[in-house]
């Protein structure tokens, strides 16, 4: 189905950043198939914030590494070509697109939790649909980025990005309604548009553009689906991140978006607070963002 005139028009007026300099020179770097760690490290020490995270990353129990990375070159040993480029997204995500100002009834501390939350449950449960481990970090941080859309939309329009919040709260928690109501078009279309831009990898791009699709689960990506049913876990879990709204959601929800039995989401449910722990260093990237809002009149 082809957009509407509106949501053309919205699209095309959305300013989508660009790729940071920095991201996408750890990403060529990192892509080359004559790149060495020594290589990539240099790439990543061009930016301070970076090399941080990502050393912390490389110490921080969601990799349980048994033994330390002293240096950047050692991280990218000790984490592998492919998991540096997926933190160097993330973290770069942080970095540039994360909203600054508050938006009545969302805490952005608490969204950036739902975020981690999400990439966490579609990681455990990407394992439990694939009975691997791997491409489950892609999992991860696909559902770590799937609403990455909202945070565009926040910082090119607050305004109007208020007003869809603030719509969304009065209708339940409808956020894709209300934006296309408000806004013309979706946080998923606004997030597909930024993976395209950043050339971000496909399975990692259908999950943020695809999030809410409708349709049986055996069609879709299995990143995609854990991601969709992830989604709906992490509100099972945390509940809403919009004050005052209540969401019916059930297990049912979630089974049916990655196609697998209710148990199989009850046993991710049950694994999630000891995952959330090992994440903890993810969830610090949002601990400066405005955490309480003040609610509309």
């Amino acid at each position: 189905m082809g957009k509407s005139k509106g949501e053309a028009a919205a699209l095309t007026a959305m300013d989508i950043p660009s790729l940071p300099g920095g991201l996408a020179s750890v990403l060529s770097v990192a892509g080359s198939e004559d790149a060495t760690a020594e290589d990539v490290a240099q790439a990543i020490m061009l930016d301070p914030g970076l090399s941080g995270k990502v050393l912390r990353m490389a110490n921080s129990a969601f990799y349980g590494r048994l033994s330390k990375a002293e240096t950047v070159t050692e991280a990218v040993v000790t984490l592998g070509f492919g998991a540096v480029r997926t933190i160097a997204l993330a973290a770069s995500v942080v970095e540039n697109i994360l909203p600054e100002k508050n938006a009545p009834g969302l805490s952005w501390q608490a969204f950036w939790k739902h975020c981690v939350a999400t990439g966490a449950a579609a990681e455990l449960l990407f394992r439990q649909m694939t009975g691997s481990r791997r491409n489950a970090e892609m999992a991860f941080v696909a559902g770590l980025l799937h609403d990455v859309g909202k945070l565009v939309i926040a910082r090119n329009a607050p305004t109007a990005f208020a007003a869809s919040v603030l719509q969304a709260r009065s209708a339940g928690g409808d956020f894709i309604a209300a934006e296309k109501d408000v806004l013309g078009t979706d946080h998923a279309l606004v997030g597909g548009m930024l993976a395209e831009s950043w050339r971000i990898p496909e399975s990692i791009a259908a999950a943020i553009s695809s999030h809410h699709v409708d349709g049986e689960a055996s069609d879709l990506d299995p990143v995609v689906a854990a991601v969709r049913a992830g989604n709906i876990i992490a509100k099972l879990a945390h509940g809403s991140y919009l004050a005052g709204c209540e969401l019916a959601l059930t297990c049912g929800d979630a089974a049916a978006a990655a196609g697998v039995g209710n148990q199989v989401i009850e046993e991710v449910l049950a694994a999630l607070p000891a995952r959330l722990l090992e994440c903890e260093e993810v969830t610090s990237w949002g601990s400066h963002l405005p955490a309480s809002p003040p609610l509309a009149a």
